[in-house]
């Protein structure tokens, strides 16, 4: 079985929200070494996040992408180094407005049929995405 480009980035960050809730546990239980794992794990997936941006075909949305990944790496290190759970708080965030961003652009195959209202249906219409520019994060990723 194989994932779209789109699943993989959904994945991605999935799994860098998952690392960071984690760290965030450890950092109230005082575990620094298991934090540092987490800590790890959600920057190498930031890490891959960035890595697969497109810069030619996504242009400005995915030079911006690019900085905030990077700032969200920064954050996270901040929050590790300085035990914080607000600094670890705002990269969950980022991420979480990133990976709704995702969801709203590209319904998922199974949940886009029936999201369609009857009506619209009919005559062929798709739901769009909010009016915030969101369904350009997806262009910023290469497509392979």
């Amino acid at each position: 079985m194989t994932a779209s480009p789109t699943e993989l980035v959904r994945m991605l960050y999935r799994i860098a929200l998952a690392a960071i809730g984690e760290a965030e546990r450890q950092l109230a239980s005082a575990d620094t070494m298991a934090r540092g794992k987490s800590v790890s794990k959600a920057f190498a997936a930031v890490e891959e996040l960035n890595n697969a941006l497109d810069i030619e075909k996504g242009g400005e949305t995915a030079v911006r992408l690019r900085e905030l990944y990077r700032y969200i790496q920064n954050r996270l290190l901040a929050a590790h180094v300085n035990q914080s759970a607000e600094i670890f708080q705002e990269a969950r965030n980022l991420l979480m407005v990133l990976s709704e961003s995702v969801r709203e652009s590209v319904p998922q195959a199974d949940s886009s049929a029936s999201s369609i209202p009857r009506s619209s249906a009919a005559e062929g219409a798709r739901p769009k995405p909010m009016a915030t520019g969101h369904s350009r994060v997806l262009a910023a990723f290469s497509a392979d």
